[in-house]
């Protein structure tokens, strides 16, 4: 779905689990992320604060894609750094609008 979704000018890059995230944020330096909360255990949430407390990657926004929204301190603070998040089941008209807005926020 989110292949399908964006716009042919991106290059997607997938990866598994929190420490090939790690690596990748570095390489790639990303216009955006989206991020699935259960990227691998819980990684998703540790992957995002770790993003978000390097310097430079706090202004790179971020789809948080989550099975529930169980932490609400969590999302006030994804909220707050201007990111979305979707909860799953995430429909392909939702995630397109989401997707648009974050690459309106990077054009």
């Amino acid at each position: 779905m989110i292949l399908r979704s964006l716009p042919g000018e991106y290059r997607i890059v997938c990866l598994s689990d929190g420490q090939e995230f790690e690596a990748a944020v570095e390489a790639y330096n990303p216009d955006f992320i989206i991020l699935d909360a259960r990227l691998s255990s819980d990684e998703g949430c540790r992957s995002y604060k770790q993003l978000k407390a390097k310097p430079g990657f706090l202004s790179v926004p971020v789809i948080y894609i989550a099975g529930h929204r169980k932490d609400a301190r969590f999302f006030k603070a994804l909220k707050a750094n201007g990111d979305l998040c979707l909860s799953k089941p995430v429909a392909p008209g939702e995630f397109r609008k989401a997707a648009r807005k974050i690459i309106d926020m990077v054009s």
